[in-house]
């Protein structure tokens, strides 16, 4: 009965080896031991959620994203405004420039893209291009520290700085300065004033400067690498890349030039007007007639040139700055996003309902907008070239080039505002409704938002002429007003993701706040080397390794018991683990092998789910069984453990050994399934910048997917356990435990054997099955040892002679 007990736990243990391979498989498909983590799945996922707009916190369980994943077409988009509402929107606080003035190469200095009002912070010498933007400039820009010449100028590298602009400024700027009562000390204490960064923003803040924004152009597509950090368990991390945009100098597509240029074009146009910049010196160009206007040779020689003059304002003095979504909006749309996502995940047909809408693209036209009697010239404050049409033409764009005029476009309309797609239209509304209806959406108070973006004054405009009068006209449209509010909520939908910009241009004669084209998208090449495997394979062979060797040593057993049943030692057997482990595996194989169960135990179980057209991350954890046999298999580490201090603990090791690795894998198991782990996602963007708006490096936030304070937890749990059956051993049970008589084997006999077995008086005798537990192969007349890796013959006496004098042969009687 016995016999066939030892061989059932030979076949148990065995299996549960094998199971055991598929358990943690999923762990160890990467290093970072996050389960399924495919390019495709998971991993677009991951880059999806956090490319959306998160505010401060990110819910990395639950958050569904409306997409199909999975497919070989599946992957990231990135939003070339990213970058732009960082550098020029988000990243705006006085501590924000500063630090990245640490990084300015000091002759890019004036190639930053802002419109100077002042020289020093104290505002005593004037430098707007004309009255009326210097009224402007002390309305609305005196906290904005691009446009103080003083700002940038303490903190650049006043040598580089010197030789590359020092002569031109002096005469476009400085000399009016060094003229001027206490102009001559302000310039001597400027070169390297800035000392510190704490202390330059305590001055800056002293004069009354909270923030650093310089104005929206297209001279330059900002570039941005942004990625996110992920933790495993050994606390290593991995960066995955949610955004790479390449820096790229737009040369003569640079269309806003014409609005606002560099002040290094400034110093070129002084050389021209041969007069200085400061309003009140005796050399102001403007007091002889002349404009930087003329020097672009634009205005009037375009009807379009001279609408956009006489209603907005002369160029080269326009104020261009990159307005933010406000926060009720953002609130908003992420609430819209979450009600629609719980319906479509719950509800299959629906679902359905919504993957068959389609898009579309309309061309709704405001209706006080058309008129046979008009030209239009589009909604670009920029593009002055671009020659009147009979139709309504687009908004502005990021990417203008201002060569041919388009019509008005929006990717979703309602149809008696569109001018040529209406049947489109009707078809596309039809299918929104049903699938609306069907949903049952609550009515959202959109009050707020309301609110915020009409005091914002958000609008599209379309600068155009009375054909008969040639009389300029600015057409406005409010984005919220009346029956346009339809275009307009679709609109700032595509502006909280990115998709749309909303620029504010300050002129002369009016200012308009103007949504933007949709932008297009830049897709992301996934990098297979961010994600590594090599810790995980190595792992992952090591256990295979382990569990071939149990196996094919159990399976000998397994014969050598049914083959060799006689005085067989069955209950060596119930040690095999600890007996076979160290001899015929290795401790450090062992070790490998428990290390897989810390890893899978300490690495949060979440899962990836793509189920009709949406893509959610959940917990997946293991089951009750799979998290037993899990928790059993960390134990591994503390019969290593065990096996190492037989020397010390001698023939107490047979007692306290089982009783503390059962100890332990309970405990794991109690532990991980009262307290699970889950992987946690935060946001906490860091930027660092090179000459402050060319290129962005940022970390998007962090995830973290493994645990080291669990895994170190789980080892405490193995010593302690150990410690704890020791002592109740030591101290309760010593008198019961009678110690092994001594004895001396001539051979060598591994600890373990010894330990849970009685030593065996030779091994040419010793039974196969303790053989074999013992690391020896006995095959007729020889042995194989596993651990010394030698052949032992056994062989015939050879007859020996001798002959000595003083030898004397006695005979020894018999009873």
């Amino acid at each position: 009965m016995m016999q066939y007990a030892a061989v059932m736990y030979l076949l148990w243990t065995t299996g549960c080896s094998i199971w055991y391979l598929t358990i943690i498989s999923p762990n160890l498909d990467n290093d970072l031991f996050w389960p399924d983590f495919a390019a495709t799945g998971a991993q677009t996922f991951l880059i999806d959620l956090f490319a959306r707009p998160l505010g401060t916190t990110l819910e990395l369980y639950g958050s569904a994203i409306p997409k199909t994943y999975g497919t070989a077409s599946t992957g990231n988009e990135m939003k070339t405004t990213y970058p732009r509402a960082l550098a020029l929107a988000e990243l705006t606080t006085v501590k924000d420039a500063i630090e990245s003035f640490q990084t300015l190469d000091s002759a890019y200095t004036f190639n930053l893209v802002t419109q100077y009002c002042w020289v020093d912070f104290d505002r005593r010498w004037e430098v707007a291009h004309t009255l009326v933007r210097q009224r402007r400039c002390n309305a609305k820009f005196t906290a904005n520290g691009a446009v103080y010449f003083e700002g940038i100028l303490r903190n650049v590298d006043w040598g580089v700085w010197a030789a590359t602009y020092e002569a031109s400024f002096m005469f476009s700027v400085g000399n009016a300065v060094k003229a001027s009562p206490g102009g001559a000390a302000w310039l001597a204490a400027l070169p390297d004033a800035a000392k510190s960064v704490a202390s330059e923003v305590a001055y800056w803040t002293t004069k009354g400067i909270t923030s650093y924004k310089l104005a929206w152009s297209n001279d330059i597509q900002i570039g941005m690498l942004e990625s996110v950090a992920i933790f495993n368990i050994f606390d290593q991390t991995q960066y995955l890349t949610t955004s790479n945009i390449p820096f790229v100098q737009r040369g003569p597509f640079w269309t806003t030039y014409y609005d606002v240029a560099v002040f290094s074009a400034d110093l070129v146009a002084a050389a021209m007007l041969n007069g200085s910049y400061v309003r009140s010196a005796a050399n102001f160009y403007g007091n002889m007639n002349k404009t930087l206007e003329s020097l672009i040779s634009l205005y009037p020689f375009t009807p379009n040139s001279i609408v956009i003059h006489e209603v907005l304002g002369p160029f080269q003095s326009i104020d261009l700055y990159l307005e933010a979504p406000p926060a009720s909006l953002v609130k908003a749309v992420l609430a819209f996003d979450a009600t629609i996502s719980a319906a479509l995940q719950t509800d299959e047909v629906l679902a359905a309902r919504f993957t068959a809408i389609p898009s579309a693209t309309l061309d709704p036209v405001p209706r006080g907008w058309l008129s046979h009697h008009l030209t239009y010239f589009g909604g670009i404050p920029f593009c002055a070239l671009v020659p009147g049409a009979p139709f309504v033409q687009a908004s502005f764009s990021f990417a203008d080039s201002c060569t041919m005029p388009g019509p008005i476009q929006q990717g979703a309309a309602t149809c008696d505002l569109c001018v040529s797609l209406a049947t489109c239209c009707n078809l596309y509304v039809d299918q929104v409704s049903d699938a609306v209806l069907a949903m049952g959406l609550p009515q959202a108070d959109t009050k707020d938002v309301f609110d915020d973006v009409t005091a914002l004054g958000v609008e599209i405009v379309q600068f155009a002429m009375v054909a008969s009068t040639s009389a300029p006209l600015l057409l406005r449209q409010p984005l919220l007003g009346g029956e346009w509010a339809f275009f307009g909520y679709a609109a700032l939908y595509d502006w909280v993701y990115g998709l749309r910009e909303v620029v504010s241009f300050h002129g002369d004669v009016s200012t308009v706040v103007l949504m933007s084209e949709r932008v297009e998208t830049l897709p992301l090449a996934l990098s297979g080397h961010e994600i590594p495997r090599s810790t995980c394979l190595y792992l992952w062979y090591l256990a295979i390794v382990t569990t071939v060797m149990l196996a094919v040593v159990a399976a000998a057993l397994v014969a050598l018991t049914i083959l060799r049943p006689q005085n067989a030692p069955i209950t060596h057997l119930l040690h095999f683990n600890r007996i076979v482990g160290p001899v015929w595996v290795g401790r450090p194989f062992l070790l490998g092998r428990g290390l897989t169960a810390i890893i899978a135990l300490s690495s949060a179980p979440i899962g990836f789910k793509a189920t009709n057209g949406f893509g959610v991350f959940h917990a997946a954890p293991k089951s009750v069984l799979a998290s037993l046999l899990t928790a059993s298999e960390s134990t591994w580490i503390s019969f290593v453990i065990s096996d190492v201090l037989l020397v010390a603990t001698g023939h107490y090791t047979k007692w306290y050994a089982p009783l503390g690795s059962l100890l332990a894998g309970l405990a794991t198991f109690c532990v991980n399934l009262a307290s699970p782990v889950a992987a946690t996602a935060t946001l906490n963007r860091s930027c660092a910048r090179n000459n402050v708006d060319v290129q962005l490096t940022c970390t998007r936030g962090t995830v973290q997917i493994g645990f080291p304070q669990r895994a170190a937890l789980m080892l405490v749990i193995q010593l302690v356990s150990l410690l704890f059956a020791f002592l109740i051993v030591r101290f309760f049970l010593d008198r019961r435990i009678r110690p092994p008589p001594p004895y001396d084997v001539p051979y060598i006999i591994p600890a373990s054997v010894l330990a849970f077995s009685e030593a065996p008086s030779d091994i040419w005798t010793m039974h196969p099955v303790l053989a074999v537990l013992s690391g020896y192969v006995h095959v007729r007349n020889y042995i194989f040892d596993i651990k010394q890796w030698m052949v032992f013959r056994s062989g015939f006496v050879e007859p020996v002679v001798i002959d000595s004098p003083h030898i004397k042969f006695v005979e020894i009687p018999t009873h």
